[in-house]
């Protein structure tokens, strides 16, 4: 809002003062009797001395000054705002003042009081009007920020859970693998058995032909045996290690997926209790708008009452215009001639 004429709103005072505008109001309700002020139209404007005395009020806050510290201050260097009486000070003189006849049927008009109470009522309706849209956009927001927090949440927690299914089943599938390698290597080795005791049976054969010359064909057929089965026992000591790992990988899955499962129904618990939180806030939100539509209500029935009001004024400034223009007859200006004389 723009000053003019050294007229200053409460936001021109807030940014000349670097305050913010709450603290402005604050010091203009503790220290109203010494802030000069004028009404213009339904808004206050403040003068250069109240923008002093408010930036004496700044300079005491940051020095540290007590209350009691300041009123002495502002008492010293800062006039008090006199009162505005309503009442006319008229001469103590038994003069004869002519009233108009038809001025019992005039309305009164309403005092200033009653119009600063209108004007007050109307500053207090706007500052409700706005603290009910600001709640309302407070409202608003934090229900929009808590369901996008709420389903990226829910986002990351499926991503996790579907990574975590592929693996398993992948790892069914190696498992799968091995066992029908193992299998296959089971066979394999029942078959070198089998061969393997041919062999020695056809070599015991040849042995018992040959005499002597068949011991040594024995022991070397003995040695290769020894070989092949220490051969086998490695194969089958890696083949359990990898069965024993696959079961081991197969556990950790298991119970990861578990883990994954009960954060999944977590978060699914809390998606349904914001979703709850969600519908109260709209229900609160429901509530604040009729209680604004309320306020607009009362404000449309004040600006009613006081376009009522300034009809009213106007009509009774006209009529005592007549009034006075009938009552100054030359009669009763020749009598006002005659007690002059």
């Amino acid at each position: 809002m723009e000053n003019q004429n050294n007229f200053y709103s409460v936001s021109d005072l807030a940014a000349k003062l670097n305050v913010p505008r709450t603290t402005i109001n604050d010091w203009l309700k503790k220290f109203d009797r010494y802030i000069d002020f004028e009404i213009r139209g339904r808004r206050k404007v403040y003068t250069e001395a109240s923008l002093d005395v408010l930036q004496i009020i700044s300079a005491s806050k940051d020095k540290g000054q007590s209350i009691a510290e300041l009123e002495k201050e502002l008492a010293a260097k800062c006039a008090i705002r006199p009162e505005i009486s309503t009442i006319s000070d008229e001469p103590e003189e038994n003069t004869e003042t002519q009233v108009p006849e038809n001025a019992e049927n005039l309305p009164s008009l309403p005092a200033p009081d009653v119009l600063q109470a209108l004007q007050q009522a109307f500053e207090r309706c706007g500052q409700d009007l706005e603290k009910h849209a600001r709640a309302q956009d407070h409202i608003r927001r934090r229900g929009f920020l808590l369901v996008a927090v709420l389903l990226v949440l829910l986002l990351g927690a499926a991503c996790a859970t579907l990574l975590l299914l592929g693996q398993l089943l992948t790892l069914k599938e190696s498992s799968k693998t091995l066992e029908m390698r193992l299998a296959a290597s089971k066979e394999e080795t029942q078959l070198l058995r089998q061969n393997t005791q041919k062999e020695f049976k056809m070599m015991a054969a040849k042995v018992e032909s040959a005499g002597v010359s068949g011991t040594k064909a024995v022991a070397a057929l003995q040695e290769k045996m020894t070989a092949q089965r220490k051969q086998f026992d490695k194969v089958l000591k890696k083949l359990e290690l990898a069965e024993q790992r696959r079961e081991k990988e197969f556990r950790r899955l298991e119970k990861e997926l578990s883990f994954r499962t009960q954060e999944n129904a977590r978060l699914k618990n809390e998606l349904a209790a914001a979703v709850k939180m969600i519908s109260s806030m709209e229900k609160k939100l429901a509530d604040s708008q009729e209680k604004y539509n309320i306020l607009q209500q009362k404000n449309a029935d004040l600006n009613r009452k006081n376009a009522a009001l300034e009809k009213q004024n106007k009509t009774l400034e006209k009529k005592i215009k007549d009034n006075k223009k009938q009552n100054n007859t030359p009669v009763q200006s020749a009598k006002i001639e005659e007690k002059q004389k």
